[in-house]
């Protein structure tokens, strides 16, 4: 688990941005690290994009959360899943949230998908 400093500003989803994602498909500036946190993000991001090939942009490498671990436990912030929560219809929640969410698992009934934490998936 990554120990960052989660914002004091951190809360649920409202209703207008629960809209503006299912009109426009995302939703930005939610509060998730508090500032102390900004540098060392930075720090480890440059880090990262220092892997890759010269003519490679980090934003065009997918799935970095099965690649790195560091980026699959920042993927697993507690803040994150709660708005990631707050997005998903009909949820319901197999196992108990812990401090480390590793039991968390949401399945999205109405369209058969599981969804283990954030970017793995599988069909039922």
């Amino acid at each position: 688990m990554i120990n960052l400093p989660i914002s004091p500003d951190e809360r649920r989803l409202t209703e207008e941005e629960k809209e503006q994602f299912r009109a426009w498909g995302y939703i930005k500036n939610l509060p998730v690290f508090d500032k102390p946190a900004i540098p060392v993000l930075q720090q480890r991001f440059k880090e990262l994009a220092a892997m890759l090939l010269e003519d490679v942009h980090m934003s065009r490498v997918n799935h970095w959360h099965k690649a790195n671990r560091y980026v699959y436990n920042l993927c697993r912030t507690p803040t994150i899943l709660d708005y990631v929560e707050d997005l998903l219809a009909r949820i319901s929640f197999s196992g108990e949230r812990t401090a480390s969410q590793s039991s968390r698992t949401m399945r999205l009934s109405s369209l058969g998908i599981k969804i283990h934490a954030i970017g793995h998936w599988s069909r039922r």
